[in-house]
């Protein structure tokens, strides 16, 4: 397979357009959301690349695909729901326990 020099050029400059828009999202969610409520959305790059496949590579969604979706959108409620510690606070990170 061969590129031509414009083709090499255009995707070289297209990944690093979209590396670079990619890692400024992800550093506006951290400032934004913080470190640990970004991480759980990491868990959703599967379901955004399998919406990717079904549009525009045309592959088939199956039931494990489904499975997988409804899986990781519950883990990422789950981790994102505020807990609420049974007669503990959180000073400074370190749980104590309240009065």
């Amino acid at each position: 397979m061969h590129f031509s020099l414009t083709a090499w050029l255009v995707l070289l400059l297209s990944a690093w357009g979209a590396t670079s828009l990619g890692t400024l999202g992800w550093n506006h969610g951290i400032k934004h959301l913080g470190a640990n409520r970004t991480a759980m959305f990491l868990n959703g790059m599967p379901f955004a690349s399998m919406v990717g496949g079904v549009f525009f590579l045309d592959e088939k969604i199956t039931w494990i695909h489904v499975i997988a979706i409804i899986l990781t959108s519950i883990g990422i409620v789950i981790g994102t729901i505020k807990h609420r510690e049974r007669g503990l606070s959180f000073t400074e990170g370190k749980p104590v326990k309240s009065l």
